[in-house]
């Protein structure tokens, strides 16, 4: 699992679709709804909702609980999924949406809601917020998942999940190691010496290695630094704090050689995770893998720690996950409306939360699977919720983050240094974002 990928894409993939009509035409008045609220008298729909395909056992058993709960509590609505891969939906709805054939309603990536709100197709949902605030209860989501979706001061989608980035550790390689568990002291020179002592590579034998580079959004942040300004008009990550931090995070591979390197031999499949699950990772710093790694079988005893504080004395990690938005020219906004609700709803996000572990997006669902048996510290991921941070997804993303990932991979080959790297590519950012 590379940078780009685990820093920038930031989904979980569990609540992705799949293609095919669920749902009844029926009318149907009065009762309790799966959201908790009561039922509204709707009139017979068909919601056509843009949505990922999924492959894995987590996502199928969300989605037979959510389609069969929907024609149970909703039977007025008939949902006709679009099925797409999670990285086409944007591609894909703008496609629809320019040929006059667009969803009603559409599960979005952070990074794909910019894009498609520039071509001005998403629905603003203040008034129906406002007016529904009893049924959505929107402070019972985290700030951070709701102002994903928030443009110009405006919300144009809900969130659906919260994913949240939280560092694990291997407990019998820091007990070799000598170590003792990572605590709410810790900071980055703290983290630094573990991952050397935890490091070990001799020949004829698999490597140990001490931690994975993490997300260089987080070190900009904890050492005071930020990506742009907060117009979202200019790149400022050349500056002084940043640059100090990219540094520091580009070292942990160009100096001190504490994450995988080229020569080293591939262990789990060559995948962050995997090496983790096997017992040959210290520290897996970076990524939402909690969900996935509780239901790895034989994974080495390991638990979870805080992210460490920078020189800023500030604790950060970053956060994300899918949202779901309505296009403004939707025929049945009534029922598209009333899918969102329910999508997004605390039954569905309990389920989704306590049923499949899923990192979901309302407080109160998340409380529910801090309830769950664990053998490692649960609480940590609503803990770190309040020092959450989103990425700032702009319009020319998918740019965007090419330039800067290019850039810092000639500061992890040793080739430049950070200050030198984000000078060289700040005209060409401040031109992209121009691009408004």
């Amino acid at each position: 699992m590379n940078v780009t990928r685990r820093a920038l894409i930031r989904t979980t993939g569990l609540g992705g679709g799949i293609a095919g009509v669920f749902g009844a035409a029926a009318c149907a008045v009065g009762g309790s709804g799966g959201d908790g609220t009561a039922k509204q008298a709707l009139a017979p729909a068909t919601v056509n909702f843009l949505n990922w395909n999924a492959a894995n056992e987590m996502a199928n058993l969300f989605q037979a609980h959510l389609f069969d709960a929907v024609k149970k509590d909703l039977p007025q609505l008939t949902i006709n999924v679009i099925g797409v891969p999670q990285g086409e939906a944007a591609a894909k709805l703008i496609t629809l949406a320019a040929g006059g054939s667009a969803p009603d309603v559409a599960l979005l990536r952070p990074q794909d809601i910019s894009s498609v709100y520039a071509q001005k197709i998403l629905a603003e949902l203040d008034p129906l917020l406002k007016r529904d605030a009893k049924d959505v209860q929107l402070d019972d989501f985290f700030p951070a998942a709701v102002q994903r979706g928030v443009k110009n001061g405006k919300n144009y989608a809900l969130p659906f999940q919260m994913a949240i980035s939280v560092p694990q550790y291997n407990k019998g390689l820091f007990s070799s190691a000598g170590l003792k568990p990572p605590d709410d002291t810790w900071t980055w020179d703290t983290y630094l010496d573990a991952a050397r002592r935890l490091t070990k590579r001799e020949e004829g034998v698999a490597p140990i290695i001490g931690t994975t580079a993490g997300d260089y959004q987080v070190f900009v942040w904890s050492w005071g630094g930020e990506i742009l300004d907060p117009t979202q008009t200019k790149f400022v990550m050349d500056e002084d704090k940043a640059t100090a931090a990219l540094q520091f995070w580009a070292d942990l591979k160009a100096k001190h050689q504490v994450v995988a390197l080229p020569s080293d031999p591939v262990l789990g499949n060559g995948n962050e995770q995997n090496r983790f699950a096997i017992g040959q990772l210290g520290m897996y710093c970076g990524g939402y893998t909690i969900a996935q790694m509780e239901v790895l079988p034989n994974v080495p005893p390991w638990d979870c720690f805080l992210m460490p504080k920078g020189p800023s004395n500030k604790r950060v990690t970053l956060s994300g996950g899918p949202s779901i938005s309505m296009m403004t020219d939707s025929k049945v906004k009534d029922g598209a409306w009333a899918w969102m609700k329910y999508y997004v709803g605390p039954e569905i996000q309990r389920f989704a939360a306590v049923d499949t572990k899923q990192p979901v997006a309302r407080k109160s669902a998340l409380e529910a699977q801090m309830k769950l048996p664990a053998t490692f510290n649960r609480r940590l991921q609503l803990d770190s919720a309040a020092f959450a941070r989103e990425m700032p997804y702009v319009v020319q993303y998918d740019a965007f983050n090419k330039i800067i990932t290019d850039a810092l991979a000639t500061v992890t080959s040793g080739q430049k240094s950070a200050p030198q790297a984000m000078r060289e590519i700040k005209p060409q950012v401040d031109t992209l974002l121009a691009q408004r």
